[in-house]
This record gives structure tokens, C-alpha cells and sequence, in this order.
């Protein structure tokens, strides 16, 4: 669990960013629980596009995929992957959203002759 921890009883949680001393608040929650892959990345997806660069996402699931597909495509999306935590059968993972990456060459006129 990269920067977070799990402590206190069973089917409870509490977690903290490294270095910090409050709890980590995500700014919006998502809940999966149900789907399976790919349709959780696709919501996490959609739901990232309409929140701002440093927000944090919580994404509950049941599909155990996610932990890798999750951090995968926090790599690629340039996205900050926190770390989870397991309650009973829920995995709740937290997401920091990254900048918004431009392909290259994106606003560049190109020269068709």
C-alpha cells in the first residue's frame, strides 16, 4: 500500500497520505462495486475528466483486477495512484488527478502541401 496504511478494527479503516498528519479526504467517491473490468477504469475515466488537477478520487470495487489495472493507468493518464485499502470484499483505491497531458503537436497547424 504505497503512502497509505490500514489500522483499527475488522471491517474499518483509516487512511493517511505519507507525511501528513489528517486523514486523506477524497474530493469524490465512485462506487464500481459490481462491475468488472474494463467498465470500472472507464467510469474512473469519466468521472476524472470533470475534476480538477490535485483532486482526490476514491474508486470502490469488488473486481481484484483493479489493483493492477488501476495503477497502470494512472501511469499512462499521468494520474497519481495513492494506494488502497480493503473493507470486507470492497478495495477502495485513491487517485490524485495529474496535469492534463497534450499529444504533441496538438494545437500546432500542419502544413498539408
Amino acid at each position: 500500500m504505497s503512502g497509505l496504511r490500514s489500522g483499527g478494527q475488522a471491517g474499518a479503516f483509516e487512511l493517511r497520505e505519507l507525511g501528513e498528519n489528517g486523514p486523506l479526504r477524497p474530493d469524490e467517491r465512485l462506487d464500481t462495486v459490481g462491475f468488472f473490468c474494463p467498465i470500472p477504469i472507464i467510469k474512473t475515466g469519466a468521472r476524472m475528466r470533470g475534476m480538477e488537477e490535485g483532486e482526490i478520487l476514491e474508486v470502490i470495487s469488488d473486481d481484484r483486477v483493479i489493483l493492477v489495472d488501476l495503477p497502470n493507468w494512472c501511469r499512462g493518464g499521468g494520474h497519481e495512484y495513492l494506494g488502497h485499502s480493503e473493507a470486507g470484499r470492497e478495495i477502495h483505491l485513491f487517485v490524485r488527478k495529474g496535469a492534463r497531458k497534450t499529444a504533441p503537436g496538438a494545437g500546432k497547424a500542419r502544413d498539408l502541401r
